[in-house]
């Protein structure tokens, strides 16, 4: 999706790494610790130590009918809007409880991006950098 219709480049926005997490890269330092667990990459990895510790894995939850499905907000799943991201948009979420599914909001390519196929064409060149796949690929 060229960096989120270019959103997430350099230019906009230089992705920079955080102070006390020297391989956590990302366009937002200040979402690390800022006690909201951002639930998507490249915030909750490994690398940026769980979003700062705002995503501990104790706080995760079963979601009610999924029982592979094991999420930060179990509300996500199933409430009419595509969290077009993991751990939700994926098999063992239903895709986002079916709110990522052709039924609810079909993927479609975006104008000017041949291999970019999102739920949410608007958020591509947007002049936010929308920094999780698969917009920012």
């Amino acid at each position: 999706c060229s960096w989120d219709g270019g959103d997430c480049k350099d230019f906009y926005r230089k992705p920079v790494p955080v102070d006390g997490y020297p391989d956590c890269i990302v366009h937002y330092p200040e979402y690390i610790g800022d006690n909201f667990c951002d639930d998507y990459p490249p915030y909750n990895t490994e690398a940026c130590s769980w979003d700062g510790g705002d995503c501990k894995e104790s706080d995760r939850k079963p979601v009610d009918g999924y029982p592979s499905c094991i999420v930060h907000y179990p509300e996500f799943i199933g409430d009419f809007i595509c969290n077009d991201w993991p751990p939700y948009n994926t098999e063992a979420c239903s895709w986002d409880g079916g709110d990522c599914k052709d039924f609810y909001r079909k993927p479609v390519p975006v104008d000017g991006y041949p291999d970019c196929i999102v739920h949410y064409p608007e958020y591509i060149g947007d002049n936010f950098c929308d920094d999780y796949p698969p917009y920012n690929t």
